[in-house]
């Protein structure tokens, strides 16, 4: 995949013009860019090929912190092919339809319905909105399609006894 592919919609600066960010401009933005290199990047990236396309992203550290973010919160996942990680952008969207936003307090959930190598998977997102209203991914959990009834009869069994409580 060549370099134009990988940043294809992605709003990158000249060194000069990164380095006039705030601290807190530079991480918002490094955490959007490589977020989006993720989605286009379909058949995986490295943290190498990451700093290529993005050159002021240069700290191995600061891309594999925002790696890890991704993985953490389920939006990416990694395979150790011979001696090195590729990253992954968790599942393409199955059924544009079913991707639904529900703002429950300052929080927002998204729904997908996704695909990846190893399944069909309902992927739910936690978002938190800032106070400039940036949105960021605070978390997120998988479940198997297959699985996904039995885990809101358990939800639903959940909620039964907590109303049950007040």
């Amino acid at each position: 995949m060549s370099t134009q592919e990988i940043v294809k919609g992605i709003k990158l600066y000249a060194q000069k013009e990164f380095e006039g960010l705030s601290q807190e401009q530079k991480e918002r933005h490094c955490e959007t860019v490589i977020r989006k290199i993720l989605e286009n990047a379909n058949d995986g990236i490295t943290i190498t090929k990451i700093q290529e396309a993005v050159p002021y992203i240069s700290s191995d550290k600061t891309v594999q912190r925002y790696l890890d973010k991704y993985i953490n919160t389920n939006f990416a996942y990694k395979k150790l092919i011979g001696r090195t990680y590729i990253y992954f952008h968790n599942g393409r969207l199955l059924h544009e339809a079913l991707k639904e936003d529900i703002t429950i307090g300052n929080k927002l959930y998204s729904f997908y319905h996704i695909k990846n190598p190893d399944g069909d998977f309902i992927f739910i997102q936690e978002k938190k909105k800032s106070e400039l209203n940036a949105i960021t991914i605070s978390g997120g959990i998988i479940i198997e399609k297959d699985y996904f009834n039995e885990f809101i009869e358990h939800l639903n069994e959940i909620k039964r006894k907590v109303n049950k409580d007040e």
